[in-house]
């Protein structure tokens, strides 16, 4: 992964941009992706989070983490975003994109867990929107290979056979290709596999082994799985790992007028409004919905939908009682 960043990655990205970087610097930048992309990424919570920029640091004080990771996530993620409405480039889904991109480009598996409405999903379509190849919409992603997917959905009853036979597929349209194309594995809701007395999840070990032991890149297979809770460690250590943090106030507050502004112009009383919803929204996932045995019943995409709702139908109003109103309305509507 370090060589990908340092001769692959930063060059291109600064001869396209024609940045003026010294080998020094861009060294630099490299250790701090590879760090980011295979530690950082897998730690829970943003305290221990912060605990590991911190140890970081204290080997060289001015390395700067932040700067460079937000940096070139935003880089990837404002390319893919290009030209669309109605997504908040949120923390979640900034770096579920960077990752899977990165992920595809060398080949690496992937292992993505999260509540649900932390983008998981969502960031796997939208970048296959755009890796189509020479056939992209979106210039930028002309030059990278396209990325053909056979798609798994797991459920209690999965067997082993049937995740057996994707990969099967998976391989077989990479040989068709010519190995011209990124062929790629996605398995959705691992976790409940994971919980199936069938134990259907036990292919992919010799599955991911296998295809590790390729020496030539263009013969492998890319794979991506997703689940809403972390996986035994035999399947976490055979991938990169991304755990998405589960959203706070802030969070969600961002997220929403992310979203908002997306979709419009917001001023500073319709922010005070979505900040207020996203206090409420999250009383009722917190506390609500625990107390009353129904936990996970709602997530946080509800609450994304709801915003989107909002500020696709509100018309023309800028009268902050109105909006009151409008709200009011929306929400007993629902």
């Amino acid at each position: 992964i370090y060589n990908y960043f340092l001769k692959n990655y930063l060059k291109t990205k600064i001869k396209q941009n024609d940045n003026n970087y010294d080998n020094n610097q861009i060294q630099k930048d490299a250790i701090i992706l590879s760090l980011y992309f295979c530690y950082y990424m897998k730690i829970p919570t943003k305290k221990l989070k912060d605990e590991y920029i911190s140890q970081i640091k204290t080997v060289e004080n001015n390395l700067p983490f932040e700067e460079v990771s937000e940096r070139e996530t935003n880089y990837i993620v404002d390319k893919i975003l290009k030209g669309r409405k109605g997504y908040a480039k949120n923390k979640g889904l900034k770096q579920n994109l960077f990752c899977e991109f990165v992920c595809l480009e060398n080949k690496e598996p992937l292992i993505i867990c999260g509540k649900p409405g932390s983008s998981k999903t969502l960031s796997i379509h939208l970048l296959l929107e755009v890796m189509k190849g020479e056939n992209s919409s979106n210039e930028f992603f002309k030059q990278y290979k396209e990325v053909i997917p056979s798609f798994y959905q797991c459920i209690l009853a999965s067997k082993s056979e049937g995740i057996q036979e994707v990969f099967n597929r998976a391989r077989i349209k990479l040989k068709n290709s010519n190995y011209k194309n990124n062929c790629l594995v996605f398995i959705d809701v691992m976790g409940i596999a994971d919980e199936s007395k069938n134990n259907p999840l036990k292919v992919i070990h010799s599955e991911l082994d296998q295809n590790e032991e390729l020496i030539n890149i263009d013969e492998k297979i890319s794979f991506i799985g997703i689940s809403n809770w972390s996986l035994d460690s035999s399947k976490m250590n055979r991938a990169i790992n991304i755990i998405v943090e589960d959203p706070d106030k802030d969070y969600i507050f961002n997220t929403g007028k992310e979203i908002a502004n997306s979709i419009r112009i917001i001023n500073n009383s319709t922010e005070k409004l979505i900040e207020a919803i996203s206090e409420t929204y999250l009383y009722y996932i917190n506390e609500y919905q625990i107390n009353k045995g129904i936990e996970d019943f709602h997530g946080f995409r509800d609450f994304y939908y709801l915003i989107k709702y909002i500020f696709y139908n509100m018309g023309n109003i800028e009268n902050e009682n109105e909006f009151k109103e409008y709200i009011h309305l929306t929400i007993n509507e629902s």
